[in-house]
């Protein structure tokens, strides 16, 4: 029994020590956020136009599918597959890697711990939505039980968007007191075009409270990367090919 304690506590040690800061998986966690934004998007446009009573017969059900499993997942098509594979939607995939947030930071950290449960709660959302879906497109155009069903479905759409943008707040602060590594950095640069609809304009001033301005964040990612040796990645990234001028 002391052999296995000592084996557990080791490897958690060694666990702990490699993502000690939860860069890697936060940088995970960013590329997903800006993913999935898009299609949010798209899925509230959607619920707007065609989601409001009185209801069209021409709804397109096809697209809210598409959207769906995109964020949750489906079932391999191919007949010659013995045993259909489940593929991950980007949501899911976001919920499993907030899944390890809390757990890294011994759940210490209020952010981590929030976005993991309301990211939690818009993968449930979106396989309830999913439900729906497929109970809507097995009744008639007219009945009483679709118009309550369609109800329920812009109720949902609605929750799933609020709770979306409940998560983009506890990824801001997720990242707070995260912005002095190099690569966290980085990844929200490249990513500036998307996070500045998710944030605004100056997401990384004014959402993650970083205290020097974009030309400064820029000199400091190139200034940490060449001292690790990477003398290449500074023509990758510099302007134009970042367009650091649009922050």
């Amino acid at each position: 029994m002391y052999v296995v304690e000592k084996l557990i506590k080791e490897r958690n040690h060694y666990f702990n020590a490699f993502y000690h800061d939860n860069s890697l998986l936060l940088q995970f966690i960013i590329t997903h956020f800006i993913k999935i934004h898009p299609l949010i998007l798209e899925i509230n446009d959607l619920t707007e136009k065609y989601l409001t009573a009185p209801y069209s017969q021409d709804i397109p059900f096809d697209s809210f599918f598409k959207i769906l499993r995109l964020l949750v997942g489906s079932l391999s098509t191919e007949e010659q597959q013995a045993f259909p594979l489940w593929t991950k939607g980007l949501l899911t995939k976001l919920k499993e890697y907030s899944e390890q947030l809390p757990h890294n930071s011994q759940y210490k950290d209020k952010y981590h711990i929030n976005l993991h449960i309301t990211l939690h709660q818009t993968w449930l959302t979106s396989v309830n939505n999913l439900e729906l879906l497929n109970a809507l497109t097995r009744l008639e155009c007219s009945s009483k039980k679709k118009i309550e069903l369609l109800k329920n479905f812009r109720r949902n759409m609605i929750a799933l968007n609020r709770r979306y943008q409940q998560a983009l707040r506890y990824l801001a602060g997720s990242l707070k007191g995260q912005l002095k590594n190099e690569n966290i950095l980085l990844c929200l640069l490249r990513g500036q075009a998307v996070l500045s609809q998710m944030y605004g304009s100056d997401f990384i001033h004014k959402a993650f409270k970083c205290p020097i301005g974009p030309e400064q964040i820029l000199r400091v990612v190139l200034g940490k990367y060449r001292e690790r040796g990477f003398d290449h990645l500074p023509v990758a990234i510099e302007p134009p090919h970042l367009g650091i001028a649009n922050l």
